[in-house]
């Protein structure tokens, strides 16, 4: 068979010569020129060129496109009249709608039927129902073509399923019969997701439906009509209200909650009567920020899950708590509940009383019986209040520096690191010896023979796991590797040279280098003094890049010299993070470490040296460096002096070089400049550094049509500027 709509079908499409739609001098916004120049290629001679310019119409979704990508449904390249049917149905004309039902029947190619469907659901074509209706059940051979004369129906079945969701966008119950015929399918395919979904999308029937599917006797597919359910609309669930509040099972009456209102009879029986705890804590967290009648009953309720709801909500101030008795409970709850309530209590406790909470809320960071989340979460707690730490509290924090639970000494340290910025010495002076690697240390202990004989008698699978919970600078929980990456290289990647780093140092802190012993590395399951101390040396270098204190800095620049190679990385990695002026000494150390190996510890060297305009020449040598991240840091540094340098980098193979590039011209350049910026990342045919253009500059995005209606443009750059301009269309406005 043909690969190209034959027979009637053919005879519908119009403008069979495809011609080469001329760009509208006329048009003035940078939208109607975009798809004036791209239209202008649909005609092209280049087939792959009319398959680029169809997929970046399709970002548009612009009805000025739809005439011209019609005009390609019978183009000789099956790809290309996938491509045109795929961006048509993000555009149809209501007068297309015949034309798309017989390309659907005469078009072999499956992506154009699954395309033509969209097209004509997104048309909300009633007269296309029969056709779907025909689909949804059968192959339809007689009227329909497909690519697969061998009986393989694999691609009916592709048709079959788009033919179901387009059914249920129509949304006429009386297709409710089809779906439910086409479920029941002969060939033994499993069609309860899209059917169920299809159903979803019918109001009050389809919900119905779906219901009845709740008794069924296989637990998938009741769990896939619970899922389907979970999609109908608020207002068609709000219509079957009474039957899901006396539904048996809790996941059913779970979907009331969004179809009562906070002071109805249902949302108070939810909160406090529901058999089922889950769903009277989501009923709390839901309702009760309106209802402030019913806390006393919440508060007594017998499920701590749904206590600490409510006490959640006064926590993110949604809810105030005034109950006379509350401190009382919640000094009980923190002490003698379960993890979820007692972290809820002392959350609460310390936004209630701060100036009552610090000896309890230590107390609990203290207790080595409580479950190690309570105890996190009551360091966090007195952080996040920044309550004023006296002697006493200082000597205790002081001691869980010495933990050998390394998330407690984290959180320890974000503790003492926020007092020492309100002006505290006390804490000053303890980060100090933490930096200094004098705290938690004991020169005369024989941990490392003893660890190295513990290891060598303990069989590798016996060995002591570690926990997964960990605590980020910014006192987030999270897990113990995510908060290792988060506290050397900061919450998030700044630049591709972190990114880097996460792959290269994914282990925690507490972990030791790959320059280490094996014997060294296997005695980490021990945690003795040198290691705790290590460690917390590591932990508080890290933090003192974010802090404020002048004498915190200066340790700081003094751990640039440090013999461990994990507290100097640190070091340089915190250094280079911090906005404010360098000593000679730390720019002296970095221009040693700038000629070392590692690639990471000399990226931060780079950045520090890149501060002082006396250094910078320096970095010289690193733009011809093998490593493209350090060629992108050295380009920041010095191109801002020498935009000829960040021009040429323009075609540097590495992304992350024009990267840099781009962002010096771009801050630098004028927007006369701009055009030449654009052309030369359009002539290297890097859609990459073309988009972040895009999104550096709006100007960039302006001169992309511009820049494609250029005439004799070679098929890489014309290539480059389309994937740039759909990229960007789609950052701006999302898909369809």
């Amino acid at each position: 068979m043909s690969s190209r709509p034959t027979g009637e079908a053919a005879a519908l499409i119009q403008n069979e010569a495809l011609p080469f739609f001329a760009p509208n001098p006329r048009t003035r916004t940078a939208t109607g020129r975009a798809v004036d120049a791209l239209c202008g290629y649909l005609g092209h001679d280049d087939a792959l060129l009319r398959s680029a310019a169809a997929r970046c119409l399709a970002a548009f979704r612009e009805p000025a496109a739809a005439e011209p990508l019609a005009a390609l449904l019978l183009d000789e390249d099956p790809d290309v009249r996938s491509d045109a049917m795929e961006a048509l149905a993000g555009c149809p004309l209501p007068a297309q709608a015949e034309t798309l039902r017989y390309s659907l029947e005469g078009d072999p190619v499956t992506e154009v039927k699954v395309a033509a469907i969209k097209a004509l659901a997104r048309l909300e074509d009633r007269g296309s129902l029969p056709l779907l209706r025909d689909l949804a059940l059968d192959r339809c051979e007689e009227t329909v073509a497909w690519e697969d004369e061998g009986g393989v129906w694999d691609d009916w079945l592709v048709v079959q399923t788009e033919a179901i969701a387009a059914l249920g966008r129509l949304g006429e119950s009386a297709v409710i019969p089809d779906l439910l015929a086409a479920r029941q399918d002969e060939f033994a395919q499993d069609l309860d997701r899209p059917v169920f979904r299809a159903l979803a999308n019918l109001g009050k029937g389809g919900a119905e439906t779906l219901l009845d599917f709740l008794r069924d006797p296989d637990a998938k597919v009741r769990a896939r009509a619970l899922e389907a359910l979970a999609h109908c609309s608020p207002v068609a669930l709000a219509a079957l209200s009474d039957l899901l509040l006396r539904d048996p099972a809790p996941e059913v009456r779970r979907l009331s909650l969004e179809t009562v209102a906070a002071y109805s009879a249902a949302a108070t029986d939810l909160m406090l009567l529901d058999p089922d705890p889950d769903l009277r804590r989501e009923a709390v967290l839901c309702f009760a920020a309106a209802r402030p009648d019913v806390v006393r009953q919440v508060l007594r309720d017998p499920d701590e899950g749904v206590r600490a709801a409510l006490l959640q909500l006064h926590c993110e101030g949604k809810l105030a708590l005034s109950e006379p008795d509350l401190k009382e409970n919640l000094l009980v709850w923190m002490t003698s509940g379960g993890p979820r309530l007692a972290e809820a209590s002392l959350r609460c406790l310390a936004r209630l009383a701060p100036d009552q909470a610090m000896q309890p809320l230590l107390t609990q960071a203290e207790e080595e019986s409580r479950p190690l989340e309570v105890r996190l979460a009551a360091l966090q707690a007195l952080c996040a209040e920044q309550a004023p730490l006296g002697e006493d509290a200082l000597e205790r924090v002081g001691a869980l520096l010495c933990n050998p639970v390394q998330q407690l000494r984290v959180a320890a340290l974000l503790l003492l690191t926020a007092a020492c910025d309100r002006g505290d010495l006390a804490a000053e002076s303890l980060l100090l010896r933490a930096i200094d690697g004098s705290l938690g240390a004991d020169p005369g202990s024989e941990q490392e023979e003893t660890a190295e004989a513990e290891d060598a008698a303990t069989p590798k699978d016996e060995e002591a796991a570690e926990s997964d919970i960990a605590i980020t600078p910014e006192g987030e929980i999270v897990s113990r590797r995510e908060a290792a990456a988060a506290i050397l290289r900061g919450k998030f990647p700044q630049t591709t040279l972190d990114s880097i780093q996460v792959e290269r140092h994914p282990r925690s802190e507490g972990s030791p280098s790959p320059s280490q012993s094996r014997k060294a590395r296997r005695r980490v399951a021990v945690e003795g003094p040198m290691e705790v101390a290590q460690d917390l040396q590591r932990q508080a270098v890290s933090l003192a890049g974010r802090s404020t204190s002048a004498a915190l800095a200066a340790a700081l620049e003094t751990a640039l010299a440090s013999e461990d190679s994990g507290t100097r990385l640190a070091a340089f990695k915190a250094l280079a993070e911090r906005s404010r002026p360098v000593s000679s000494t730390a720019l002296d150390q970095a221009a040693s470490a700038i000629g070392e190996t590692d690639a990471v510890l000399r990226g931060y060297a780079a950045r520090i040296l890149a501060s002082s305009a006396a250094h910078r020449p320096l970095l010289e040598p690193l733009l011809k460096d093998r490593d493209p991240l350090l060629r992108a840091e050295a380009l920041r540094a010095l191109a801002p002096a020498d935009l000829q340098m960040a021009e040429q980098a323009l075609s540097d193979p590495a992304a992350a070089v024009r990267r840099a590039a781009v962002e010096v011209l771009l801050s630098a350049v004028g927007h006369e400049d701009l055009p030449r910026v654009m052309n030369r990342l359009a002539d290297g045919g890097f859609a990459d550094s073309l988009l972040l253009a895009c999104k550096l500059s709006p100007g960039a995005s302006d001169l992309l049509p511009d820049l494609l209606g250029q005439p004799e443009s070679r098929r890489g750059r014309l290539l480059a500027l389309m994937e740039a301009m759909a990229k960007n269309r789609l950052r701006a406005f999302g898909p369809a």
